[in-house]
């Protein structure tokens, strides 16, 4: 299947000055591979026709909330590649996101449920594959096992040797994928950006059966009061960070994530002669919400 995404684009960017010593900070940009389905987002849905095709199914629902990256992309996706598409989105709004209003003009069908019944469909895809025959359903955040399998293809974009990979989570479905392909010596450490969000080490256990456990962490240390929390501090680090490398950070994920590295590298829980690589995972359109209080 033809790429949507500008490979070419996507380089490691060296940043210096940032981290204490002589700790070495690289981050792969995924973020400039296409500006809506940026970051990880390709790669977790690039195998989705394959697999469609293998289940003839001939449509897509999907799972999100109101900001979600991962429906913004697949609305792109599906209206790139003229598929029927669904949403069933997590709560009910007076008001649509910016988020949600882009997916509704892709052609994305979208339908609120309650959260007790998102937890419902989401925990259990049968139910809503009754409803659904004829379609394919994709877990929230794209986490299934060709999910995995096309995150894993990021790794070829890192082309040096670090001691450290740093990404964020979501599903962990990109996570899985990059504990894959990555060379056993790199530690693969995750930022989860909720409350105890430390869960999903257990999570991508399952993709993983023959994978040292010592070789990956996720933690989740540095979540800023959780998942979507925002607080001052953190949007004058992104700012911050934009002036003096010109690269702009998300609110939800990469920001905690670089943050994150600083700290513990700080406080010598990463060695100071480490060789660090942060992946991009893009998702920028998330900080529409603060737009008026970022200089990008």
């Amino acid at each position: 299947m033809a790429t949507i995404i500008n490979k070419e684009a996507i380089i490691l960017q060296t940043i210096d000055g940032f981290l204490p010593t002589n700790t070495s900070l690289d981050i792969l940009r995924l973020d400039l591979c296409h500006p809506i389905v940026s970051g990880n987002k390709w790669f977790k849905l690039k195998g989705l026709q394959e697999a469609m095709r293998a289940q003839k199914k001939t449509s897509i629902v999907s799972f999100g909330g109101a900001w979600s990256n991962h429906l913004v992309a697949l609305a792109y996706y599906a209206h790139h590649y003229q598929i029927p598409c669904k949403a069933i989105v997590r709560g009910h709004y007076k008001e649509l996101s910016p988020s949600l209003l882009f997916a509704k003009e892709q052609g994305m069908e979208l339908e609120f449920v309650t959260t007790n019944q998102y937890s419902e469909f989401k925990n259990d895809l049968k139910i809503v594959q009754s409803q659904y025959p004829d379609t394919y359903i994709l877990p929230e955040g794209g986490n299934t096992e060709i999910g995995v399998e096309g995150a894993a293809d990021i790794t070829s974009f890192i082309t040096k040797s670090y001691d450290y990979v740093c990404v964020s989570v979501g599903s962990g479905t990109t996570f899985a994928g990059l504990r894959r392909a990555l060379p056993a010596a790199t530690h693969l450490l995750g930022f989860a950006p909720m409350k105890q969000g430390a869960y999903l080490n257990l999570e991508v256990a399952h993709y993983l059966p023959n994978i040292d456990t010592k070789s990956y962490t996720i933690i989740d240390d540095y979540n800023f009061g959780g998942f979507g929390k925002c607080p001052p501090e953190l949007i004058d680090f992104m700012n911050s960070f934009y002036q003096n490398y010109g690269i702009p950070l998300d609110r939800v994920y990469t920001a905690k994530m670089i943050l994150g590295i600083s700290d513990l590298v700080r406080t010598q829980k990463i060695p100071e002669t480490a060789k660090i690589a942060a992946i991009h995972t893009g998702g920028l359109q998330g900080n529409q919400s603060i737009a008026a209080a970022l200089v990008f």
